[in-house]
């Protein structure tokens, strides 16, 4: 099969044409090749056009570490964001070539080592690296870590009829039924998979695909 001429026909017909509703900017010549951000080398393409043209890329250029990288991650999106869904044969391929291709000597950065000139930047820039803890060399006998050794929490030794913990319960309560929570107005989602209803963070964290698999 003529890989490059497929590409190019997609290409050209993209070139000569509007696209309305959802539409993907592709680089013509990749960036990973040489290709820059300008007019000449951006072509808009639908979302299923775009993953195909970075899957016959692939096809073109079998050796290209910067081509596999970017068709792996065409594929690992979210598959509600371009509404495309892989095979397990081709999920299997692009897992096992990437993961081969980041391995050893065949790996993009094997043998490159930063220069003493960049070390000393990424130091400088780096916050707290290569600075010592505060705490560093103290014994348990200096008062300050003595202090945070005797701390306690704010709800040590209170019972659940103390108002304190009786607000805690409500706020929890109110997270996990969807309701308001105090001042803060968060967005709640409900997983289809068990019906909770909770903040739409711990939702997607620690619900949806992980209770779809469970079943």
């Amino acid at each position: 099969m003529d890989y490059k001429k497929i590409h190019d026909s997609i290409i050209e017909r993209a070139k000569t044409r509007t696209l309305t509703g959802y539409k993907e900017r592709h680089h013509i010549i990749p960036r990973c090749m040489g290709g820059d951000n300008s007019a000449e080398n951006l072509v808009e393409l639908t979302a299923r056009e775009h993953f195909l043209i970075h899957k016959l890329l692939c096809e073109i250029y079998t050796n290209h570490h910067g081509i596999l990288k970017g068709y792996y991650a065409m594929a690992m999106l979210k598959q509600n964001k371009r509404n495309i869904a892989i095979t397990a044969r081709e999920y299997d391929y692009l897992r096992t070539e990437f993961a081969k291709r980041n391995t050893g000597k065949l790996n993009h950065y094997y043998g490159k080592k930063h220069t003493d000139e960049i070390r000393a930047k990424m130091k400088q820039n780096s916050g707290r690296r290569g600075k010592s803890s505060w705490c560093h060399g103290l014994t348990k006998d200096d008062p300050r870590v003595a202090k945070i050794a005797n701390a306690t929490r704010w709800n040590a030794g209170l019972t659940k009829d103390d108002p304190r913990i009786q607000q805690q319960i409500k706020k929890s309560v109110a997270s996990r039924t969807g309701q308001k929570r105090g001042k803060y107005n968060l967005r709640y989602l409900t997983c289809p998979y068990c019906n909770l209803t909770h903040s739409a963070s711990v939702i997607k964290r620690q619900h949806m695909d992980k209770c779809k698999y469970k079943l």
